[in-house]
């Protein structure tokens, strides 16, 4: 499964993510975004886990700014034990136009590496 972002504007209503993602972009506000966006995704399928149903593994799609962030590998571990998720049942995605906008800096912290 994925998870998917959607916001409830109060006067747009439901906003889908090409209306809003570009513009937490360029203000850095995709950060903090990214990162609530993880740990909802990774609370819910715990959730979900917790009430007997299948485990199933939940893709989430991140930022390049938050790839570029020095602690990413660290805030996602954070995030992973705080839900209690297994670790397994995490998937980081990456769109192509992603990857493609700056390959120069897509080196992660820990020998993690982006290719």
């Amino acid at each position: 499964m994925e998870a998917l972002v959607r916001w409830n504007h109060p006067e747009r209503g439901l906003l889908m993510p090409g209306e809003f993602i570009g513009i937490a972009e360029e203000s850095g506000f995709i950060i903090l975004l990214g990162e609530w966006i993880l740990k909802e995704a990774c609370r819910q399928n715990k959730a979900w886990q917790d009430l007997g149903l299948p485990s199933i593994r939940v893709a989430v799609n991140v930022s390049v700014k938050q790839l570029q962030q020095p602690h990413f590998v660290n805030k996602l571990r954070e995030i992973i034990v705080e839900t209690g998720i297994d670790p397994e049942l995490l998937e980081i995605e990456m769109t192509e136009s992603t990857l493609m906008k700056d390959t120069n800096q897509m080196v992660l912290t820990e020998g993690v590496y982006i290719s």
